[in-house]
């Protein structure tokens, strides 16, 4: 997966450029998101456990413990979270954003 990100301010709103594959020009707002905490309740509420969670993201349990922890987090693992529990996490962490091809 090929991904570039351009950063600007429009006023004092930190906003995103990227392009994935075949999406080009998807601008969005950075939400106020602990995206740690996020991912331990959308962990929670579909009933998994932590040593389930860390074989699927191939870590030792007690990094995840240090994940959930941090208010951000690389883009490569949260797209690899985002599948392990079937949950689109870049859609929370990013404002509205509008794709175009």
């Amino acid at each position: 997966m090929n991904v570039l990100f351009r950063f600007f301010f429009e006023g004092n709103t930190l906003l995103m450029y990227f392009c994935i594959n075949n999406y080009k020009n998807i601008k969005m707002n950075f939400k106020d998101l602990h995206i740690g905490s996020r991912i331990q309740q959308v962990m929670k509420d579909q009933g998994r456990n932590v040593s389930w969670f860390a074989k699927q993201i191939c870590y030792e349990r007690s990094n995840v413990y240090k994940l959930f922890k941090r208010k951000s987090v690389d883009t490569d693992l949260l797209i690899k979270i985002s599948e392990v529990l079937g949950h689109d996490f870049l859609s929370e962490y990013f404002g509205d954003g509008r794709r175009s091809r």
